[in-house]
């Protein structure tokens, strides 16, 4: 079986998931993990996919392109408090990129 490789969004939090798509497939990466839940932890970015419509499309866009997939989303809280029908949507997302969804 030959090995495959994913850009984990943590390696370059800085680039927005289509730019890490990018830079994934430039590097020769096979996928690309993206983080879109938004955990409000110190100056992270905010790329919720959910609700930040264009750049959804954006990623889409840089999926199409590349040929590459979406291996793994990173980090969900689950804990009391979180409302985890609203969490579904961000763990839907890499089905809803390859679709036409959204």
């Amino acid at each position: 079986m030959e090995e495959q490789f994913s850009l984990a969004h943590l390696t370059a939090l800085q680039c927005s998931p289509p730019e890490l798509t990018y830079v994934a497939a430039r590097a020769g990466y096979d996928f690309v993990s993206i983080r879109p839940i938004y955990m409000g932890i110190g100056e992270e970015p905010n790329y919720d996919l959910a609700k930040k419509k264009e750049m959804f499309r954006d990623t889409k866009r840089a999926l199409q392109e590349t040929g590459l997939k979406v291996l793994d989303i990173e980090l969900a809280k689950i804990a009391d408090g979180i409302d985890l029908r609203a969490m579904s949507l961000h763990l839907k997302l890499p089905l809803n990129l390859e679709q036409n969804m959204y």
